[in-house]
């Protein structure tokens, strides 16, 4: 469009219709594209900039910059050439575009050996510089791990307290979310994002880290124990809450055991309270139960035959016959008759082949499949003993007993 005319009002008062010459009207959906094409420049410059030195996660990967609309977050060492070149070309490009940093809400975290001293770079800039915490995107994030946990978490989860309050029917009803299920859909749809091999974020890159000492990907598709669940939460809380919530869901599918259980990660198979993954082992491509398994004299493969077939270290005799052991008898006695494939497996796929989001099938699989009563069920239970009490029943009472009977009792 090329004749848009506007006017000014002011104090009540309409000034003479204008052409814009111009410009993007406010709320014009092309604005955010717009600005989209023109922020790339200034990403691009800085992610090539090789005077700007960012953090290394691992010996090939690394992370600089993360760009969010006009909200930018950049990662640097303690060099303080990268911060003046970086410095420097966010000036440039405001010189350029008009776009200039707000310093008012600009804030330096020291991080690493930083956090212990008082620098600051470029003081005639006015930064917030700070080794306490720092706001991103509505996150606060600190230099202690379990601050930032409680500096984010706790005021939420505060918030829903509060809002539950307002609820008068503690169970549901009325086809009310379970809140329990619901956040455990929320989590398991991280799964998603996380084996998405197309999702190339670098955020993927902290839990990858923790999950190659379990098998990547493969944890998602085993009967994960507790104890691999607490080893995760004392490297990273978030993804032990992910891989928690996994379980429960995945918990409520209709398993069956059969020779293509997963040997590694299995909880149950364990020795010494421990299970199993052989990293050496995992890499070619030993995954099943029927894998060390002889079809032809109906029992596992000795030792040498394993060496001989998958190539594996003649060092591990021990470590072998230990998890032939450990296999219990109820998974061994189905290798010959039930070959069905992992059922874990096959909901792991069916999860990554679908488009739309997978929030709905998580939290469904869930009230299909109550797996236990709430807290308040449970201590009404403890306190009428061993006889089985009627929750459908209980839930109706209060609605018969008062005058709200008379808005609910067709539903009834």
């Amino acid at each position: 469009m090329t004749d848009i005319n506007s006017i000014i009002i002011n104090n009540g008062f309409f000034s003479n219709s204008f052409n814009i010459e111009r410009g993007v009207r406010q709320g014009c959906p092309l604005s955010s594209s717009l600005f989209i094409i023109c922020i790339e420049y200034l990403s691009h410059h800085i992610q090539s900039n090789k005077h700007i030195k960012d953090i290394s996660l691992e010996p090939d990967e690394e992370i600089k910059q993360s760009l969010f609309s006009d909200d930018a977050t950049y990662f640097l060492n303690d060099n303080y050439d990268s911060f003046h070149n970086l410095i420097e070309s966010l000036t440039l490009y405001g010189l350029t575009s008009g776009l200039k940093q707000n310093k008012s809400k600009c804030t330096v975290l020291r991080v690493g050996k930083l956090k212990q001293s008082n620098v600051q770079y470029k003081k005639e800039m006015k930064f917030n510089w700070t080794s306490d915490e720092a706001t991103t995107l509505g996150i606060t994030f600190t230099n202690n791990e379990k601050d930032t946990v409680l500096k984010n978490i706790l005021p939420k989860l505060q918030n829903f307290k509060n809002c539950l309050k307002s609820w008068h029917h503690q169970n549901g009803g009325i086809q009310l979310t379970n809140i329990d299920s619901f956040l455990n859909a929320i989590k398991c749809s991280w799964v998603k994002r996380c084996l998405d091999n197309t999702n190339t974020s670098k955020w993927k890159l902290f839990y990858q880290k923790i999950l190659k000492k379990y098998g990547d990907s493969l944890i998602f598709e085993c009967n994960i124990s507790n104890t691999i669940l607490h080893e995760i939460a004392n490297e990273n809380i978030f993804l032990s809450d992910v891989l928690s919530a996994w379980s429960d869901v995945t918990h409520n599918l209709e398993t069956q055991t059969s020779s293509k259980t997963i040997l590694w990660n299995n909880k149950d198979i364990t020795s010494n309270n421990k299970t199993f993954f052989y990293k050496d082992w995992f890499e070619r491509s030993i995954k099943y139960v029927d894998q060390l398994y002889d079809y032809r004299i109906k029992d596992f493969y000795s030792f040498d035959n394993i060496c001989y077939i998958y190539g594996t270290s003649s060092n591990l005799f021990l470590k072998y016959y230990t998890l032939i052991k450990s296999i219990p008898i109820h998974i061994k006695s189905e290798i010959n008759t039930n070959n069905t494939p992992c059922t874990q497996t096959t909901f792991v796929e069916n999860i990554l082949g679908r488009k739309k989001t997978t929030n709905k099938i998580f939290y469904t699989l869930q009230i299909k499949n109550p797996t236990e009563n709430s807290k308040l069920q449970n201590k009404w239970q403890v306190h009428f003993g061993e006889n089985e009490l009627n929750w459908k029943h209980i839930f109706t009472m209060p609605y018969k007993a008062t005058i709200e009977y008379i808005n609910t009792s067709i539903e009834l």
